[in-house]
């Protein structure tokens, strides 16, 4: 090699080590436990109430098909076939577009509640399915809804 190709391989070495962040210091071991499974719904405390049981007339709901912009609406009946009385903690979906309303009242035991569901098209096209978790006093502590629908334009 020449001279000058001997200096232009030295300053591209040292361009590129330029480049090379510092390695950042490793972090202390963390004082509390790291989740296992990713957060996406709320964490839902143990239950203080005595538990029961729920059960869900139609679980799941297909609405057929659905112009765009309309805001598809359902309601869930469920009875509380437990001997304690249910109170449903929360109710949440996956996606903004899904508005929610639970019953605010304890269900006392062989009576129905009701849990209305809203899903507004407006930025849905296409196959739809949403989720809807209930989570109660109940064994299993979550009860899952399903709604869909063909969205249209």
């Amino acid at each position: 090699m020449t001279a000058p190709a001997h200096c232009i391989l030295f300053f591209a070495c040292l361009t590129l080590a330029a480049c090379v962040p510092d390695a950042a210091p490793p972090l202390p071991p963390a004082s509390f436990p790291i989740p296992t499974e990713p957060l996406l719904r709320p964490v839902v405390l143990p239950p203080t109430l005595p538990l029961t049981s729920i059960e869900v007339l139609r679980p799941q709901y297909d609405a057929g098909r659905v112009r765009q912009g309309r805001t598809l609406r359902h309601r869930y009946t469920f009875t509380n076939t437990g001997r304690e009385p249910l109170q449903v903690d929360t109710v949440y979906a996956g996606c903004s577009c899904v508005l929610l309303d639970q019953p605010t009242d304890a269900i006392a035991p062989g009576q129905r509640g009701t849990i209305t569901v809203a899903v507004r098209t407006r930025h849905l096209l296409g196959q739809q399915q949403q989720a809807i978790v209930v989570a109660a006093n109940t064994v299993p502590a979550h009860t899952t809804l399903y709604l869909s629908a063909l969205v249209e334009p």
